[in-house]
């Protein structure tokens, strides 16, 4: 029996994976895991935005795509790899993009979100999406401005506390 919190390389040899910002810092590092363990994987990104300038590139065993998460230019290629699991790193989490556009970011990080998320009902072998989040693109300043339609800061902070399954 494998011990807690020590990953299994016969549990990931030959799983298909795919990994959400897979150029970023985090998504780099956890692609470069799975191909450690001979994990199956894909990377989905977008050269649109910065990229971490941190380490060498890895790339994908298998398959990877240069897509607007919030498009649906990339869901076809990703139901055709079948992946079992899913990294969700994808996210604008500069904080400076965030105060220049935050209706962007919001777009970007939710309806990103949600697009994997809809996978769940496209692909039948997927089993889990682990979503990895940071809280840097939601610090209330004072010179945001406000639009009547838009979820500013301190809402997403109450909706995440208010959340039983959060902690």
């Amino acid at each position: 029996m494998a011990e807690v919190g020590i990953p299994s390389p016969t549990f990931w040899n030959g799983r298909k994976v795919l990994v959400t910002g897979h150029t970023g810092f985090k998504g780099k590092w956890m692609l470069h895991w799975l191909t450690l363990m001979s994990a199956k994987t894909s990377g989905l990104s977008y050269s649109g935005y910065p990229n971490s300038t941190l380490g060498t590139r890895v790339s994908p065993s298998e398959l990877e795509l240069d897509s607007d998460i919030r498009s649906n230019e990339w869901t076809k290629d990703v139901a055709a790899f079948a992946p079992e699991i899913i990294f969700h790193f994808a996210a604008q989490s500069l904080l400076i993009q965030g105060y220049r556009n935050p209706e962007e970011v919001t777009t970007v990080n939710v309806d990103g979100t949600i697009k994997i998320l809809e996978l769940f009902t496209k692909i039948p072998t997927l089993r889990v999406i682990i979503i990895v989040t940071t809280d840097k693109v939601i610090r209330l300043i004072q010179i945001m401005p406000r639009k009547s339609n838009m979820m500013h800061s301190e809402e997403v902070i109450h909706i995440r506390q208010a959340n039983p399954l959060s902690k």
